[in-house]
């Protein structure tokens, strides 16, 4: 696995879902039989921030999806770590991805009618 620099912001309580394409040296990994698992802890401590099951779009092409819900992202965090990872029907795991997160408040507006009126 490639060492981590990517970082990725999320947004406390939204429901989003994130597509991933799984390859490993450019080449899509064929997912037949797996099942896929995005998770994220706190870096200085550990705590799980959320851990999910995902599902497979196509598999010879290496595309997964996984649906984090308003409560998966109830927590506000700062240099999280998170992995997508795959295990086989005989549980053999393959962490595929590690990259880190920061999951912020999203700026709540109020929006008059008049505004945009329909």
């Amino acid at each position: 696995m490639e060492p981590i620099t990517t970082k990725k912001t999320l947004y406390r309580r939204d429901t989003k879902t994130y597509i991933f394409t799984l390859k490993r040296k450019g080449v899509p990994i064929n997912l037949t039989g797996y099942t896929p698992y995005f998770s994220a802890k706190t870096v200085p401590d550990g705590t799980s921030l959320f851990s999910k099951a995902g599902s497979i779009v196509t598999a010879a092409e290496g595309t997964c999806q996984v649906t984090l819900s308003s409560a998966d992202l109830a927590t506000t965090c700062e240099n999280g770590i998170a992995e997508v990872m795959v295990e086989s029907a005989a549980g053999l795991q393959d962490t595929l991805g590690q990259f880190y997160i920061d999951i912020v408040k999203d700026i709540k507006t109020t929006w008059r009618k008049s505004i945009f009126p329909i």
